[in-house]
């Protein structure tokens, strides 16, 4: 395996797993510390925090798939920022 796939695809992994953990944090502590706030400011808050929590679902489904798979992935070495 390629060094820089491999940094890239535990990159992705770790940036995932982050963005994943940060949102699902302040889901909860929204969904159950914070009834006062107005119905609609704190459903639209929530649903932004769903919509970050999917976009660090696909940077860890991405990084995986580098990690298990590199011939996945059609972009060159040199293509990879570092």
């Amino acid at each position: 395996m390629n060094f820089p796939f491999l940094k890239h695809a535990l990159r992705n992994i770790a940036i995932g797993t982050v963005i994943i953990c940060v949102a699902g944090i302040l889901f909860v502590f929204i969904f159950y510390h914070h009834s006062r706030l107005f119905t609609s400011k704190r459903a639209s808050v929530m649903y932004g925090l769903v919509i970050v929590g999917l976009y660090g679902s696909w940077k860890l489904v991405n990084g995986l798939v580098y990690l298990i798979n590199p011939k996945s992935e059609e972009r060159s070495i040199t293509d990879i920022s570092n």
